[in-house]
């Protein structure tokens, strides 16, 4: 037992600094155009001793990188719908918890996202049988 312990510390010890996780759903609408959301969550440590500036500039950097996945996920459902994508609406938020002690803050962030897909005009025609 004391081993499983062992072996969950030294993972959790070793885990990336920062993680992302998404949820996605989809409905398919009106010719064949496909309405998808999803949402995407990270964090990110920051040293004990941050300041308010340097904290600032990391929810900044945070925001940013959920957008590029935003923008990035279009790129993704349009070669994987066969369509062309856009974002229809995004909202993104963050804030600062403090985890206390020598630990110091995170920021989290998180952005909720919906496309739009439109098929190809080959991909809208259903396929003969």
């Amino acid at each position: 037992m004391k081993r499983v312990y062992a072996a969950v510390l030294m993972a959790l010890t070793i885990a990336p600094c920062a993680y992302a996780q998404n949820m996605i759903s989809m409905t398919i609408g009106e010719h064949g155009v496909q309405t998808v959301t999803a949402n995407f969550q990270m964090s990110q440590p920051a040293p004990a001793a941050t300041s308010t500036s340097d904290l600032s500039s990391l929810i900044a950097s945070t925001t940013q990188s959920l957008y590029d996945i935003v923008n990035h996920e279009c790129d993704i459902l349009s070669v994987s719908l066969k369509g062309s994508c856009k974002v229809v609406m995004v909202n993104v938020g963050a804030n600062i918890n403090n985890r206390g002690g020598v630990r110091g803050p995170f920021v989290s962030a998180n952005a909720y996202a919906t496309f739009e897909i439109t098929p190809t005009a080959a991909a809208a025609v259903p396929p003969a049988h």
